[in-house]
């Protein structure tokens, strides 16, 4: 034959439905095939025995041409059998092990000790083919003789036709991909059968003996449409049982330049068929369990299981399955493989723990405990704590000798976990009591002061609104309304009156406010007395024009009256400066108006100082405040009174620079100069693609000084937030900035405690206090990302434009961009103070920050 010519042959024998890919046949054939092949037949008797496919291919040969794909087409073929249809085990020879004496070992040894009366035989053949002159068809081994004479190495097909007659075995399909295998057969001529479940119960109980090729006695093209077409019917077949004639029949509607053939060899019953059986692709699962409980398979939920009624699960995709069985306060996760046509089973003892416990801290000593009603214990010295309650919400109520009403809570138990409640409130401290005067709340007493001007200190109460009594002999009876706040003492005066009518009415007392930054001790009230319901708050400072937060709604600046409900009132002196020098911050603290009453209050600022470096400023400049000289260039740090700061820089043959500066009480502000390369690197000029982080390598951090930021401390580093680099880059376009994160980017990744919502910002300082500030916000349940851009001026925040920014992240990495004129029309070209927050809320709703302000480094947005 011609060097172009080759031979092919495809073998398909697998079987269908079996419960998973399974390393014993006899596994196998219980499971899956034997259950499949009965239902064809429709006889519980019928074995279908074992499965096995002979596959050769050969491309190389000692003396004829190297054909370019039989062996590729016969592996193909023995994986597509191995992972579509059943076969119990496959006998392989390719290319140098195709030797005559292989293939002969294979038919006289080999296979009459594996295959049995019931079995079933697929044998595929891809190699060389010849027909010599005696019209005699071989197979030609790998090591086969080019002389046709000597005919050394060469397999006659009636050779191979008698080794499969002397096979003990029920069903034999033999598929040659070769040049003349057309004298193997007996042709079938005319149409074949109808194939349906009729034919096939009839022809699996019958002896097969059937042959396919993809040629009669003629050459064959070495590129094999027959190949091919075999190769993809194998692949592509849907049916559960496929038989020769099917195959044949695909095949030939495909092959256009020879003549595929389908027929018999001696040994073969009339109506009999080889069949290949499919496997099938899902699976089932049936999962019991000892308590209720939702199941997820594979983070999907799939149902509820109960005890005493299973959950099944059918279709189910092949293979290692991840099971999570989700009870009330516990968790049980199992790894389950799902075989294909099988039902796994899965049965679950584990009862979760149903009960609880509750702690109390910090409630006074002696109170009592009820649960639901039921006294449940006394709070010692250590608190109490109560276990063994069942899960879900529970009404506690404590009850003190102290307090007129009990307090009541709700908490929710929670299997093997203790709920804690915490004490929430303060002590009422009652100055300026009169001897013998009595404080009760409602009709509950609560103490008498034993000498004159006598402070008490009363509680501590659950944080609320407590309606006071005072009763003494000679004073009238006063009432006081006191807001009791959580983990402070409030300060209550009483407005005694002592009962003498003749006399004019005494002037309420004032009360006191203990602050580090407002003056304590009482002063007289004067002025007008407030109208009927109401009570005076007067607020004086010293300067005047302090602001005043009133009940966290509204803001007033001394001096100022105020005419509010009497009670507590709760007061913030805010930071401000005034008349440009002075500075005032205080926590809150809590004062009780009294009705138709005053308290005045009096608050004195406190005048601070802070630094100013002039590090960035050139040497030989002579440096004045105002009109005082206080230093040459080079000069490192000096002090000022804190406020508004007006500095001139004069050097020879230059003209005059001024700047000026808003300095805080016990800060550093730096004079901006300009670029200064060993203080702030400059940004380089050159595009980034932000869709490629990698491509930032090399770009050094801006810092000062030029070491990595680190968070050492705080939220970044509790919740997983550290950053570990901080560049920043421009081109002419575009302004960027990219964080590296120690761990994972919690924009990408929640870190554990996160709520909802996760804060980015990275801020500019600039003049007037205010900063320009870029952010991205993530709210974690609805996936949504939301950038901005807008001026921070005190306590106020203005939207210059919503999401101006494009970014990209990734497990471990923030890259924004933002187009550079957005920034130039807020900032100059000069060195910049910046500053990184980030911040996220937490399961109490509140929200952490964590700020990398230290070293504070530059960024230079000159050209």
């Amino acid at each position: 034959m011609g060097a172009s010519a080759r031979v092919r042959a495809i073998s398909a024998l697998l079987a269908s439905l079996i419960p998973f890919l399974c390393v014993q046949a006899a596994v196998a054939q219980d499971r899956g095939l034997s259950v499949i092949a009965k239902g064809v037949v429709g006889a519980d008797d019928f074995d279908v025995g074992r499965q096995f496919a002979v596959i050769i291919g050969i491309d190389k040969y000692d003396e004829w041409p190297s054909l370019k794909g039989a062996a590729t087409e016969a592996r193909d073929v023995r994986r597509i059998l191995g992972e579509r249809y059943f076969i119990d085990e496959f006998l392989e020879l390719y290319d140098k092990d195709a030797t005559a004496s292989g293939i002969r070992r294979l038919f006289l040894d080999v296979l009459p000790g594996k295959v049995g009366l019931k079995d079933s035989l697929l044998i595929f053949y891809a190699g060389h083919g010849y027909l010599d002159e005696s019209k005699t068809g071989f197979w030609i081994a790998s090591d086969g003789a080019k002389d046709v004479y000597s005919q050394r190495s060469w397999i006659p097909n009636a050779q191979l036709r008698n080794y499969i007659a002397g096979l003990k075995v029920q069903r034999v399909l033999l598929i040659a991909d070769a040049c003349f295998s057309g004298d193997f057969l007996n042709v079938t001529r005319g149409a074949g059968p109808t194939v349906d479940s009729a034919f096939f119960k009839k022809a699996l109980r019958l002896t097969a003996r059937q042959v396919l090729t993809s040629g009669a006695s003629e050459t064959v093209p070495d590129e094999s449409e027959f190949g091919r077409q075999l190769v993809s019917i194998l692949e592509r077949n849907t049916e559960p049982v496929l038989d020769p004639h099917t195959m044949f029949d695909r095949i030939r509607r495909g092959v256009t330049k020879s003549e595929p053939l389908i027929g018999t060899i001696p040994g073969n019953e009339t109506g009999a068929a080889y069949a290949l059986f499919l496997k099938p692709t899902t699976g089932g699962l049936s999962i019991s369990a000892a308590a209720e409980a939702e199941v997820y398979v594979d983070g999907k939920k799939a149902g509820r299981v109960s005890p005493g009624a299973a959950l099944a699960l059918s279709n189910l995709q092949v293979g290692e399955r991840r099971v999570e069985i989700r009870y009330a306060g516990s968790v049980e996760e199992r790894r389950v493989t799902v075989a294909p046509g099988a039902v796994a089973e899965l049965v679950l003892t584990f009862k979760p723990v149903t009960t609880g416990g509750l702690s109390l801290s910090g409630f006074p000593e002696g109170a009592t405990l009820y649960l639901n009603g039921a006294e449940a214990g006394t709070v010692g010295s250590g608190g109490l704590e109560v276990a063994g309650l069942p899960a879900g919400k529970i009404q506690a109520r404590v009850s003190y000798g102290l307090w007129s009403e009990p307090a009541d809570y709700e908490a929710t138990i929670e299997p093997s976990k203790t709920a804690a409640l915490k004490f929430a409130g303060g002590a009422i401290v009652v100055g300026g009591l009169p001897k013998g005067v009595s404080v009760y709340a409602k009709d509950t007493f609560l103490a008498s002061a034993g000498k004159a001007d006598e402070s008490l200190v009363l509680g501590p109460f659950p944080t609320g609104t407590y309606a006071l009594r005072f009763d003494g002999a000679g004073w009238e009876r006063a009432e006081v309304s006191v807001f009791v706040p959580v983990g402070k003492d409030v300060v209550c005066v009483p407005p005694l009156r002592p009962m003498r009518p003749a006399t004019p009415a005494a002037q309420p007392a004032v009360a006191s406010l203990p602050s580090a930054t407002a003056a304590t001790g009482a002063t007289a009230a004067t002025g007008a007395s407030a109208p009927a319901g109401k009570g005076i708050l007067s607020l004086t400072s010293d300067p005047p024009g302090i602001m005043v937060m009133i009940d966290e709604d509204s803001n007033v600046t001394t001096p100022v009256d105020l005419e509010l409900t009497p009670g507590a009132h709760r007061i913030r002196v805010q930071r401000c400066f005034v008349d440009g020098r002075y500075y005032v911050e205080q926590t809150p603290e809590w004062v009780s108006v009294p009705e138709s009453g005053r308290i005045a209050i009096p608050l004195k600022a406190k005048q601070g100082s802070g630094e100013v470096s002039f590090e960035l400023v050139p040497p030989g400049y002579s440096v004045y405040s105002g009109d005082e000289k206080v230093g040459v260039t080079p000069i490192g740090r000096l002090s000022f009174p804190a406020g508004a700061l007006s500095l001139r820089f004069d050097r020879a043959e230059e003209p005059s620079r001024a700047q000026t500066l808003i300095l805080s009480p016990d800060a550093v502000e730096r004079v901006a100069w300009g670029s200064r390369p060993e203080l702030a690197a400059r940004l380089e000029r050159r595009v980034i693609d932000i869709r490629k982080p990698e491509s930032w390598n090399g770009i050094p951090p801006i810092l000062a000084p030029t070491v990595p930021i680190r968070a050492t401390g705080g939220v970044l580093t509790q919740a997983g937030m550290g950053i570990t680099k901080v560049y920043m880059c421009r081109d002419d376009k575009y302004f960027y900035w990219r964080i590296d994160f120690e761990s994972a980017n919690p924009l990408y990744r929640f870190p554990k405690g996160t709520k909802k919502k996760i804060l980015s910002l990275l801020q500019f300082g600039l003049r007037d206090r205010r900063s320009l500030s870029l952010g991205i916000d993530y709210v974690k349940d609805k996936g949504d990302t939301t950038t901005r851009l807008g001026i921070h001026s005190g306590s106020s925040y203005e939207t210059i434009i919503d999401n101006p920014i494009s970014f990209h992240k990734t497990t471990n990495t923030l890259v924004q961009r933002i187009p550079i004129d957005k920034v130039l029309k807020y900032i100059s070209g000069a060195v910049y103070p910046t500053s990184i927050k980030l911040a996220h809320t937490l399961d109490s709703g509140d929200w952490e920050y964590g700020n990398l302000t230290t070293p504070v480094f530059y960024i230079d947005f000159a050209e």
